[in-house]
């Protein structure tokens, strides 16, 4: 049995250098594999007290491990502490090629941690999350890993919040809204009202989604709100932190009650004047389906207004919202 300790361990020189147990240089200082089929350790042990992966902060990183004669590195009972929750699991790592496979459970972790370290979307959703993450990839830079991304997410995030994305504010601030003649002062103003009213939290967040070639695809995530209710679906370009996205959402007509007689009248002026789109005439075959997965409220059903909010471009911009439409 070979034990392992390390107090503090970092991903990329951990791969770089166990990279190159199989490579060596020749002639023009072209790096050619050499094949090691004796070297091989049938059972081992490491304890890494902080490993750390791009912005994330991995700590008591446990595990047993084995390496084969083909230089595939097996590291199964994983346990780790991850953003004040912990994760469990396996992967392996084929030192002759840079191979990857992982396969993740997480309870309990920083989900902003967790977005930030795998998909480089930075403060877009908040909470102890939950869920697996089957992943295979190849590549010595974060550039060719995520290039070659490939696997499956679920998560599920209680008493969440998505500031961006789940913010009625921020989508109002789509451009079709703000090229449309409506004042700067009155978007403001309005802005500043449903400020109060906190629609970025969501009791319940989950969902999913497919990677291919660093590429997330068939995103589904539902958002069950006290105020609004949201579906997203569509993909998003890792290495280009791109999205390409349409929100659904249901906004509550009691936020109307909040503001009192002259608020209710200045928010009631300034929703008549987003343009609508119908059901009906909408033209596309799924769309009364794709409307119909907006969960209900928190508290169930009651009178609201359904909206729809397309984001393409870069995720972490202000201008990622490029219209903001009422459904009729």
């Amino acid at each position: 049995l070979l034990e392992l300790f390390a107090d503090k361990l970092d991903k990329d020189n951990l791969i770089k250098n166990a990279s190159y147990i199989h490579k060596t240089t020749e002639g023009n200082n072209e790096r050619k594999n050499i094949e090691l089929p004796n070297i091989c350790l049938n059972k081992g042990h490491f304890n890494v007290k902080q490993f750390i992966i791009k912005s994330l902060n991995v700590n008591n990183f446990t595990g047993d491990f084995s390496i084969d004669k083909n230089g595939i590195f097996n590291a199964e009972n994983v346990n780790a502490e991850v953003g004040q929750g912990n994760m469990y699991g396996k992967f392996s790592y084929n030192l002759n090629n840079t191979d990857m496979n992982a396969n993740f459970e997480l309870n309990n972790v920083d989900s902003n941690y967790v977005a930030e370290t795998l998909f480089d979307a930075k403060n877009q959703i908040y909470g102890s999350g939950s869920g697996k993450i089957i992943l295979k990839t190849t590549g010595l830079t974060n550039e060719e890993i995520i290039k070659n991304l490939e696997g499956l997410v679920y998560f599920e995030i209680f008493d969440g919040r998505m500031p961006r994305l789940g913010s009625i504010e921020y989508l109002l601030r789509a451009g079709n809204i703000i090229k449309s003649g409506i004042t700067g002062f009155t978007i403001n103003s309005i802005l500043e009202l449903l400020n109060l009213v906190k629609t970025g939290y969501f009791s319940n967040i989950n969902g999913g989604c497919t990677i291919e070639n660093g590429v997330a695809k068939n995103i589904e995530i539902f958002s069950t709100g006290e105020n609004m209710s949201l579906y997203i679906h569509g993909s998003y370009d890792i290495a280009q932190t791109n999205a390409d996205m349409e929100i659904l959402g249901k906004l509550s007509n009691k936020i109307s009650t909040i503001f009192g007689a002259i608020g209710n009248t200045s928010l009631n002026t300034f929703f008549k004047l987003i343009p609508g789109i119908s059901l009906l005439d909408f033209g596309r075959k799924n769309f009364i389906e794709d409307v119909e997965k907006i969960p209900s409220f928190t508290n169930g059903d009651y009178d609201s207004r359904v909206f729809q909010a397309i984001v393409r471009g870069n995720i972490n911009s202000s201008n990622s919202v490029e219209s903001f439409k009422w459904v009729k």
